[in-house]
């Protein structure tokens, strides 16, 4: 839930976000879950994650090692 690349706010932050934990949980492993969310975030809401500035890379990478060390540890 810290995490919001779309600026959602109110309770709708928590709806739009909810669905997305089933597939989380379906990675494999930390390299899957960055594909994914990656891949997710293009198709679903037209975020690109290939030319992230310094400071949207580094939010992005913090939530991609947060959840894995919740899933894959």
């Amino acid at each position: 839930m810290e995490w919001n690349p779309l600026g959602v706010i109110g309770p709708a932050l928590s709806d739009e976000y909810l669905g997305l934990i089933p597939l989380i949980l379906s990675q494999e492993n930390k390299y899957n879950l960055e594909s994914f969310l990656k891949q997710f975030m293009y198709q679903k809401y037209g975020l690109e994650y290939r030319d992230l500035n310094q400071v949207e890379e580094m939010e992005f990478y913090s939530v991609i090692n947060n959840i894995s060390k919740i899933i894959f540890d």
